[in-house]
């Protein structure tokens, strides 16, 4: 604001005039940051145990309270769990506690309902016991009490699922035979939901080669590692075909024994007579001789092709120029 004001006009003394407006201006109060917090004020040491314990509630876990209360001088820790933080049930939770240990002499708790009803403030005050609430809405005020509760809900937490450092294993796999699920389970999927989306995209995403009757194909010859030439004659299956050799034998093959092959390839008639010459006892298919006349066309017939030259290299090289050796004087 004095960078702005100093940018247009000036006069003596404005930035003390600026000041002295914005303290006096309330949205300004209204809308300005917090102050910086307090130094904190630590709590008397009590001279002896449970002079002065620490209280609050804790939860909900699995539809849970918790009654928290804790000694400001041995750190004991008492936890009891409660189904509200109703002023009656708080009461009689303390009563049970109280009966084990003895009475404190002093007891610091938060401002919520159950520790500040009539009730309860007849309680305290019918077995001689000092109650101090701490200020609203500033945990630092019952920082032991808070450091209590934030202890039993890590507590909780770990000893849910995870393994024991003494056993080797959650303290459920003895007790029930097996790891309690937990939200960090929901990051992995279902092992059944796993296994069967595998399978399914295993079939689904696998599109298998088709072919059509008539297709010029290869088949696997079983007596050796080569493809020899045939045609598709019928479709017998999803996965399996006829096909018809040079020789004019149908084989059943499975797709997986088939490929494509180009209707410009150089194979030729000849070359699938040859290919299956040894193929008549092939133990793998059933073979069945027919007696086979290729078709006739209604087309021209076609013309030889006519020998035409072979292209040659045209390019010359530039020819070499020999030098005599340089010699230095």
């Amino acid at each position: 604001m004095k960078h702005l004001s100093r940018s247009n006009q000036w006069w003596p003394g404005l930035d003390a005039d600026i000041t002295d407006i914005v303290q006096k201006c309330e949205t300004c109060e209204v809308n300005c940051p917090n102050p910086l917090n307090a130094p904190l004020h630590p709590w008397a040491f009590p001279a002896r145990p449970w002079a002065g314990v620490r209280r609050d509630h804790a939860g909900p876990f699995c539809g849970k309270l918790f009654l928290i209360v804790i000694d400001a001088y041995s750190k004991w820790m008492d936890v009891q769990i409660v189904p509200s933080t109703a002023s009656e049930v708080t009461t009689a939770k303390l009563r049970v506690i109280f009966a084990t240990f003895g009475l404190p002499e002093q007891v610091v708790s938060d401002n919520t309902s159950g520790f500040t009803s009539t009730e309860f403030k007849q309680f305290v005050s019918e077995s001689g016991i000092r109650q101090v609430l701490v200020s609203p809405y500033h945990q630092s005020s019952n920082g032991l009490a808070e450091q209590a509760v934030a202890i039993f809900n890590n507590i909780v937490k770990k000893f849910e699922s995870p393994m024991e450092t003494t056993t080797g294993i959650s303290p459920a796999d003895p007790l029930i035979g097996r790891r309690l699920r937990t939200h960090l389970d929901l990051l992995h999927p279902n092992t059944a939901n796993r296994v069967a989306d595998k399978v399914k995209r295993g079939v689904s995403d696998k599109s298998a080669r088709k072919f059509l009757t008539g297709d010029k194909l290869y088949a696997k010859k079983f007596s050796s590692s080569n493809w020899v030439p045939v045609e598709l004659v019928e479709v017998t299956g999803p996965l399996s075909y006829h096909v018809r050799t040079g020789e004019g034998l149908v084989l059943r093959r499975h797709v997986d024994h088939l490929r494509k092959r180009h209707p410009d390839s150089a194979e030729d008639e000849g070359i699938m007579q040859d290919g299956f010459s040894s193929f008549n006892v092939d133990n793998h298919s059933n073979s069945t001789p027919l007696n086979y006349s290729p078709p006739v066309t209604g087309g021209p017939p076609s013309q030889p092709l006519t020998n035409q030259p072979v292209r040659r290299w045209t390019q010359t090289q530039p020819p070499f120029e020999r030098h005599s050796p340089y010699r230095y004087n």
